[in-house]
């Protein structure tokens, strides 16, 4: 538990150096933004879970490529609300045995954006959030299995956007993720904290939207 602390600290205090960061470049042309409007961003990236606090088992491979989408809708420039869906896939080990474990997370997700501060194409976000991590695996220890089921999972992290054009924009996302669980394991219940940091690239693109909410066809 202690060093899921730690790495939340650490993605913390990434997240705030990026932000101090982005106050360097002069003001350069912003991108001209249109909100409302809705939001579609391919992802792609990677992650590492902590395997310390898989039960049973340990992580063959710690980091893995995460990919998915987000698709969100932006009432004002500076918050977005968003859908996001990522999935992976790690192997685990147990004993000897090396098993395929995926998971997917679908996940409601509320970004701040700091733009009308730094009035640059780059400036920093936050985001936070909550939803399911959904966990497939033939991976078992005493007859138990060590990674299957749905949990409550929760995320914070923040980055860097990039306006590359007016509907488009490069996001640098660092998060950290965890979601805890409980199994009986030796006639004992036990539980723990899976904690996994994440570093993604997605290319946002921006529908805006009408006064009637409908979409507007790109100037």
């Amino acid at each position: 538990m202690g060093q899921a602390s730690a790495r939340r600290s650490i993605v913390l205090a990434a997240v705030f150096g990026a932000g101090v960061a982005a106050v360097a470049p002069a003001a350069a042309d912003p991108v001209v933004l249109d909100a409302p409007h809705l939001m579609l961003s391919p992802t792609v990236g990677v992650w590492r879970w902590d395997e310390e606090a898989l039960l049973g088992g340990g992580l063959e491979d710690g980091a893995a490529l995460v990919y998915g989408g987000r698709a969100g809708y932006a009432p004002i420039e500076a918050l977005t609300g968003e859908i996001v869906v990522l999935t992976g896939t790690n192997r685990i080990l147990v004993g000897e045995d090396s098993y395929e474990a995926r998971l997917t997370q679908i996940e409601l997700s509320f970004s701040v954006k700091f733009r009308a501060l730094f009035n640059a194409r780059w400036y920093p976000f936050v985001d936070l959030g909550a939803g399911a991590a959904l966990r497939s695996s033939d991976a078992t220890s005493r007859g138990v299995k060590v990674f299957d089921g749905s949990h409550i999972a929760f995320h914070l992290g923040g980055g860097i956007m990039v306006d590359l054009a007016t509907p488009v924009s490069l996001r640098l996302n660092l998060r950290d993720t965890f979601y805890t669980e409980t199994k009986e394991i030796g006639g004992t219940d036990t539980q723990s904290t899976h904690d996994a940091v994440e570093i993604s690239l997605g290319l946002d693109y921006r529908i805006p939207l009408s006064s009637r909410g409908r979409p507007e066809r790109l100037r």
